[in-house]
């Protein structure tokens, strides 16, 4: 089958490596590959994975309902958040989930019960398909439209780099963020430094 997503933890120096027919397996750097079938056996109306978000031992896997949380450590699937929303994407910032949807950006604390759909907040209609942070802000990626901050307090967002490119990918590495799109990409120092 064919790889829809590969993630690296650093928290268990593993690949996480998602098929599309959402069979998952860690690849362990000795060469061991230990295969979680569970989410693909499931009885579920739709299994589809879009992306996942690693967060110390914990891969969000962002699915056509909703979140469901795998701890890599423990290699158990540790929580499920049905809250019948198509979840592109997942990034936790003070010690909130924010989520992409196709019906835009909502939230929720992670001191509340998150099981529950009435715990989730719409933030705006904005279609992210991509979270991060620099400089502490939150950030996220708009497809053929750019890179928004978003202000996590009134829930506005502001584009600081335009693109009308189909968008490729948004991750941090050693205190940089790196945008890209089909046909360019950048490095983001801070909020104020970012070049091509």
């Amino acid at each position: 089958f064919n790889i829809s997503e590969i993630a690296y933890c650093e928290a268990i120096n593993a690949l996480m490596i998602i098929y599309q027919n959402a069979n998952i397996d860690i690849l362990y750097p000795d060469g061991y590959i230990y295969n979680i079938s569970d989410f693909k056996s499931k009885v579920l109306a739709s299994k589809k994975i879009n992306g996942v978000y690693i967060n110390g031992s914990d891969a969000y896997i962002n699915t056509s309902f909703g979140v469901v949380i795998l701890n890599l450590e423990k290699l158990e699937f540790t929580n499920t958040y049905n809250i019948n929303l198509n979840t592109i994407c997942s990034y936790i910032q003070d010690n909130t989930l924010y989520i992409g949807t196709d019906e835009g950006l909502y939230k929720g604390s992670l001191q509340d019960n998150l099981l529950d759909k009435n715990n989730w907040e719409k933030m705006s209609s904005v279609n992210f398909v991509a979270l991060n942070e620099i400089d502490g802000t939150l950030v996220g990626a708009v497809d053929k439209k750019g890179l928004y901050t978003i202000n996590t307090q009134n829930n506005a967002s502001n584009k600081i780099i335009s693109s009308t490119e189909p968008f490729k990918y948004l991750y941090k590495k050693s205190g940089k963020l790196y945008f890209g799109d089909e046909k360019s990409f950048l490095v983001i120092n801070s909020l104020s430094d970012y070049k091509k």
